[in-house]
């Protein structure tokens, strides 16, 4: 549905076509927009034109490791979701959505982890029940 908000022209992008089950997070990276999707299936990714806002596909399933995805970063080749339930990071390719790593908790000390930025050539994840941070490279 198109809205109008103080002369500007908005819309708001239907689950029925894009797959959102409960959006909490989204980021964007060169020409495109990545939704985390925290409910449905242990969550998902949605991934959206910038330019034109059409949908491009929806990531979800084990091979993904997605656990309630709570947070999202890019710094334009990969991106990376928080997966607050399992207790990792899942890293992607941003030019084809494909999988390539889930960092886990045993190696990386996640507690929870509730967002995630990139910056500097590493990325950056906040334990919230671990009251840390936890840092390591971007690959």
């Amino acid at each position: 549905r198109d809205y109008k908000v103080t002369g500007v022209q908005t819309c708001a992008l239907p689950i029925w076509k894009y797959g959102f089950n409960t959006p909490n997070a989204i980021v964007a990276s060169g020409g495109a927009i990545w939704v985390a999707n925290a409910s449905g299936n242990g969550g998902s990714v949605t991934e959206i034109s910038a330019s034109t806002g059409a949908w491009l596909i929806t990531l979800a399933g084990g091979g993904y490791g997605f656990a309630y995805p709570g947070a999202i970063a890019a710094d334009g080749t990969h991106v990376w979701v928080t997966n607050a339930n399992g207790e990792s990071v899942t890293e992607m390719n941003t030019s084809d959505g494909r999988w390539l790593r889930t960092l886990t908790a045993a190696r990386y000390h996640f507690k929870y982890p509730a967002s995630v930025a990139v910056g500097g050539g590493h990325v950056w994840v906040a334990n919230a029940d671990g009251n840390s941070v936890t840092e390591f490279p971007a690959s």
